[in-house]
């Protein structure tokens, strides 16, 4: 086999691309199509023909039109103006959250084909759920219940249509969303005040039907009927009142915990743990170099950090002396690493992963707490703060705490909580922000940058815990949800612009085959590795051979090229030599990074459709 030159790397072992040329594209060379063996006229034995050392010579690529990340501003000047609300709907102690509830295209399910919609649930009973795009009506229902939690949106049976679940002071609801007549009536925490609370959506038991978390209670999804009750804490800072506990897999051992500010429940309502620490608002997220989560808390008069277990990693007296709502996840400052901002009662304070405070932010005093999320809104990889407190909502500088952009809502507002809930719900490429207000009469509003120069953004915000992997876009829970912070290391923030919108995009073509040595077993195939994105790829690519056979498609081999793989960029041809190539063989194809699947590869592509490469033609026969 000295004869052919071939890259015999079938282990996973990793080979750097060739040189780049950027001339123009290589013809084929000929296939030599002479005896393969036999004796010359002279009786001379000749050795038999083996495949010989060819090079397909690389070259530029034009960028896919689709492959180009909406523009950003770097330095951002937003004015925040009105987009559609209701002030007249009673006092809101909570925001509105978004997605779709309604089958809008009549095709029987949600889908891309709908739009999203608004979900407010007023203090004072009743749920209004608008569309999105235009902000009217669809339907309004009360009930006998005051002081409701946050709502959330989820499709709660499967029937590919979303309900809208609130926690109330005696009892649950449920509500269809494509009418809002009432699917269920159901259990709650008896004696707890649920106002500036959220009700949650997780699949706890993995069955495909998802459980609803009201404070330390768990309730199913499909009748309201309670499983269990914990006996520890509420996951409220606020004497045990407005809960907002929520479900995560923080041990990675397949099974999600109820979690809480002090304890972590099974599904029956079971302490996992309790560490004796005060009840509070907690969030989720990587801090360390293990795997497993942990835990940020935010108590009436300290922050903690908490490992898996429950046991302290750090604790901080409070900067401020009042009450602190629900902590917030991300990464402030742009350096890859995750910060924590707890909304307090005068404002914002922010701190890093290893609980020295970042920044501080002191607003107008209101009474209990702001309401907090974060999104990178000017996609510039350092997520902003979104601060509702009690007579305005601000854009917070992630890095510095510095404000941004005011948009004032009220005289004296009961801050109470009201986390914005970021989606782009009317498809204009820039995302939109909601806000709650306490203030006679009351009410809600949703916010957009006037020139549009928002980044762009998912079309739902669920739940007031959200954390991207516990809701998909049509609104059913997954049983098994993505770990967050294998991807985004966030909570209650949105994704970062980059995985939403890719620039990347490999693709890959097969150059020519080989098949003299088909009676060995041996196949030798050229392939080509190109990038036609607009952004430089870095990362390992997985490159897969597969051949067609009798019984099916096999697996040839395997490789990982490395090496930075420019954009605009067709790499020169790889020579690779099968071994073991089973007879008769039909077909032979190349696939890299997973090949074409919908939910992609472990790179992000702007097109997932072009990761595979077939001769279309038998060989080995």
């Amino acid at each position: 086999m000295s004869a052919c030159g071939v890259d015999n790397k079938l282990n996973g072992e990793k080979q750097d691309p060739d040189p780049f040329d950027t001339g123009s594209t290589y013809d084929p060379p000929p296939v030599d199509t002479s005896d393969t063996g036999g004796q010359d006229s002279g009786g001379t034995v000749t050795e038999p023909e083996v495949c010989t050392d060819n090079v397909f010579a690389g070259h530029t690529l034009p960028s896919l039109e689709d492959c180009d990340a909406p523009s950003t501003a770097a330095e951002p000047s937003w004015t925040l103006v009105t987009k559609f609300g209701d002030l007249g709907v009673g006092m809101t102690l909570s925001s509105p959250v978004f997605g779709n509830i309604n089958d809008d295209n009549g095709n029987g399910v949600i889908d891309s084909g709908d739009t999203p919609d608004v979900v407010v649930a007023p203090y004072s009973g009743g749920v209004y759920a608008y569309d999105g795009v235009t902000g009217t009506l669809l339907w309004h229902t009360n009930n006998s219940e005051i002081e409701q939690t946050e709502p959330a949106i989820a499709d709660l049976d499967g029937d590919g249509l979303p309900e809208v679940v609130v926690g109330g002071y005696y009892q649950s609801h449920a509500y269809h969303g494509e009418d809002g007549t009432q699917y269920w009536q159901g259990s709650a925490e008896t004696g707890t005040k649920e106002y500036c609370g959220a009700v949650n959506v997780a699949d706890l038991d993995g069955d495909g039907l998802p459980e609803i978390v009201l404070g330390r209670v768990i309730i199913n999804g499909q009748s309201g009927s309670k499983i269990g009750e914990g006996a520890y804490g509420h996951g409220s800072s606020y004497n045990g009142e407005a809960p907002d506990a929520f479900a995560a897999d923080i041990d990675l051992d397949g099974d999600q915990e109820v979690i809480v500010g002090n304890a972590a429940y099974d599904i029956n309502g079971t302490a996992i743990w309790n560490n004796g620490g005060p009840d509070g608002y907690a969030a989720v997220g990587n801090f360390d170099s293990d795997p497993e989560a942990e835990i940020a808390v935010s108590s009436q008069s300290s922050v903690f950090l908490y490992d898996t277990d429950g046991s302290t990693i750090w604790s901080k007296s409070a900067s401020s002396g009042s009450y602190q709502g629900p902590p917030v996840i991300a990464d402030l400052d742009g350096d890859g690493e995750p910060e924590i901002a707890v909304p307090t009662g005068s404002g914002i304070t922010a701190y890093e992963g290893d609980g020295s405070v970042m920044w501080t932010y002191t607003n107008t005093s209101g009474y209990m707490f702001d309401g907090a999320s974060a999104y990178d809104l000017n996609g510039d990889g350092a997520w902003e703060v979104l601060d509702n407190g009690a007579t305005s909502l601000r854009i917070l500088d992630g890095r510095t705490g510095s404000v941004l952009s005011t948009f004032a809502h009220a005289v004296q507002n009961y801050a109470c909580g009201q986390a914005p809930s970021v989606a782009d719900i009317d498809g204009d490429g820039s995302v939109e922000i909601s806000y709650g207000v306490y203030s006679t009469p009351g009410g809600w509003g949703v916010l957009e940058d006037s020139t549009e120069g928002f980044s762009p953004g998912l079309v739902y915000w669920n739940q007031h815990a959200f954390n991207i992997t516990n809701i998909n876009e049509d609104m059913t829970v997954p049983t098994y949800p993505d770990i967050n912070w294998d991807s985004y290391n966030s909570f209650r923030a949105g994704p970062p612009i980059d995985v939403l919108f890719p620039n990347k995009n490999l693709t890959v073509q097969l150059d020519d085959v080989c098949t003299m040595e088909c009676s060995a077993g041996r196949l030798t195939v050229w392939w080509s590795l190109g990038n036609n994105g607009s952004e430089d790829i870095d990362d390992d690519v997985t490159v897969t051979f597969w051949g067609v056979t009798d019984t099916g498609e096999v697996e040839l081999g395997s490789t990982i090229y490395g090496g930075n793989k420019p954009a605009g960029w067709l790499a020169n041809s790889q020579q690779t030599e099968l071994t073991g190539v089973p007879t008769p063989l039909y077909d032979v194809y190349v696939t890299i990074d997973g090949g074409n699947r919908e939910d992609g590869g472990e790179i992000g592509e702007c097109d997932e459709t072009d990761n595979e490469a077939r001769l279309g033609s038998p060989l080995c026969l």
